[in-house]
């Protein structure tokens, strides 16, 4: 500190002028940092400099009472941002502390969903062990067909499904789960090297299992 003070009439005009508040004092304060500042090399220059300042904020303060809010608004945010940073400055170990805190935090947060995203959004990696996926035989058509009209309101006739089991290069799969008959099945075809998949469903309370899936990771094998 260099025991140069503002004068004290200038200081009580700038308090009159500036916002209430943090940023009203923190405007206050750059001006008194920059006097002295100034005052080291010549007091009388920094007088002029500081009633021209005072001068300058008093002048906008008494004309543009009638102007938006919206423009005091803007002033205020200045001054907001200009009072951030001067503290940021003044107390470098404080901010990085701040910063080294917020940054533990967002990344702890980051890798907490990262795992439920992976884990509880992500069912394809979930299998019923009970569950098998094996060939469709013509007995499992009539409860296959059952199947298609409650998944599609223009379903596959038997006789489709019948066709499906004719020609070499097509396969149809059927998932089963203990002796009550297919819960989910699906029909496809080889074309050339790639597998095109013609009709696919599940029962409609057999959903959220991840038998689709199931059907699908098999198709592929």
């Amino acid at each position: 500190m260099s025991g140069y003070r503002p004068p004290r009439w200038l200081e009580r005009m700038l308090e009159w002028a500036v916002p209430d508040g943090l940023s009203g004092q923190g405007t206050l304060g750059d001006l008194a940092e920059e006097f002295e500042r100034r005052a080291l090399d010549s007091p009388l220059r920094a007088g002029i400099w500081y009633a021209a300042q005072t001068v300058s904020i008093v002048g906008y303060r008494v004309f543009s009472r009638g102007e938006s809010q919206r423009s005091r608004g803007d002033l205020d945010l200045i001054m907001d941002i200009r009072w951030s940073f001067r503290s940021i400055i003044k107390h470098p170990g404080f901010t990085l502390g701040v910063v080294a805190v917020l940054g533990l935090g967002l990344g702890a947060n980051v890798a907490v969903f990262s795992v439920v995203d992976g884990t509880l959004r992500n069912t394809s990696s979930w299998s019923d062990p009970d569950a098998t996926v094996r060939p469709m035989e013509p007995e499992d058509i009539p409860a296959v067909a059952e199947l298609e009209k409650g998944a599609f309101d223009d379903p596959w006739p038997e006789s489709a499904f019948h066709e499906m089991l004719a020609p070499k290069n097509r396969f149809n799969l059927v998932l089963t789960n203990g002796d009550s008959g297919p819960k989910g099945y699906l029909c496809a075809q080889f074309v050339a090297d790639e597998i095109q998949i013609h009709n696919i469903a599940v029962a409609a309370h057999c959903r959220k299992r991840s038998y689709d899936q199931q059907l699908m990771r098999a198709a592929e094998a």
